[in-house]
Parts: structure tokens; C-alpha cells; sequence
């Protein structure tokens, strides 16, 4: 009988062939991890709710009015706000006010009221903030870093505080 391989070799191949169906079995399983920025949002949305923020994708028309930055996609949007009691949401009756943030700093597109002050040190990435009887809240793309989140929660808690 003729033999093209020794046994070893045939051993070999034995243990490719097996080590072949693991990766192609395993493949598909490490397709869904998650990404580096998949953790990084989990993460950030997470301290969110545990400095008592609420997160949620908002279809606004705020942004109508400015040109975004070509490397912010309305999509990558989203509010992070601070709810208001209801005990005092039924004694303020004040209007909706939205702040935007621009090249040349923040303005107001509602009416001329005057800057919180509070909202100055916000993060870089925060694109807008607003009020309405429900909540404080701000807009951003979420490219921060947790320590974000934490100045984003004060600063809101500031704002309603020196709103009351």
C-alpha cells in the first residue's frame, strides 16, 4: 500500500481540520460583541441613570435652525435631561427655552432671555440645552467620557436650582 503521508502528518491535518471547525463555529459568537464605543455609550447612558438623568432619542426641530458640524450626524444625537417634580411643574408656567451652541458660543432661539451662567462649563460635545415644564435637559453626541456625564448631572441640578 502506498502512502502519500506519514502518520504524524495525518495527525497533523486531524487536529487543522478540528481546530478549523472551532474558528468557524466561534466566528459568528464574536461578530456580536460589542465595540469599543457600543461600551464606552452603555457606560455613559448607565452613570446617566445613576445621577438620576433620563436618556432618550429626541425629533427635534432645534436643529432646523443651525448648521451642524460635518462630523455630527443628527442621528448620533441625544437628550440627556433631569426631570422637575411634579409639584413644581404645576407652579411654573414658563415657556420652553433652548440654548444652541455655535462657533461664536451659545445663543438663545427662544427668546432673549439672559445665559445661565451654569450652563458655560458644560462639555465640549453638548450642542444644545433646553427647559420646558418637564425638564432641564441637554443634546449631545455622547463622544465624552463618564466624568462628562457627572458634570453634565451637577450642572442641570445648578440650572434648576437657580431656576427655582
Amino acid at each position: 500500500m502506498v502512502s502519500f503521508c506519514t502518520e504524524e502528518e495525518v495527525r497533523f491535518l486531524v487536529y487543522l481540520l478540528i481546530v478549523l471547525i472551532l474558528v468557524l463555529a466561534i466566528a459568528p459568537i464574536l461578530h456580536f460583541r460589542p465595540t469599543r464605543r457600543q461600551r464606552l455609550v452603555t457606560q455613559l447612558r448607565d452613570t446617566a441613570l445613576k445621577y438620576g438623568l433620563f436618556v432618550e432619542f429626541r425629533k427635534d426641530n432645534i436643529f432646523d435652525k443651525c448648521n451642524l458640524s460635518p462630523n455630527v450626524d443628527r442621528a448620533d444625537i441625544i437628550f440627556y435631561g433631569l426631570r422637575i417634580p411634579l409639584s413644581v411643574e404645576m407652579e411654573l408656567k414658563k415657556e420652553r427655552e433652548v440654548w444652541l451652541r455655535d462657533e461664536e458660543g451659545w445663543r438663545n432661539l427662544t427668546k432673549n432671555n439672559e445665559f445661565p451662567n451654569s450652563l458655560s462649563s458644560l462639555p465640549r460635545d453638548v450642542l444644545a440645552a433646553s427647559f420646558d415644564i418637564r425638564c432641564y435637559g441637554v443634546y449631545w453626541t455622547e463622544r465624552g467620557e463618564v466624568k462628562d456625564v457627572e458634570k453634565i448631572s451637577r450642572i442641570l441640578a445648578s440650572w434648576a436650582a437657580c431656576a427655582d
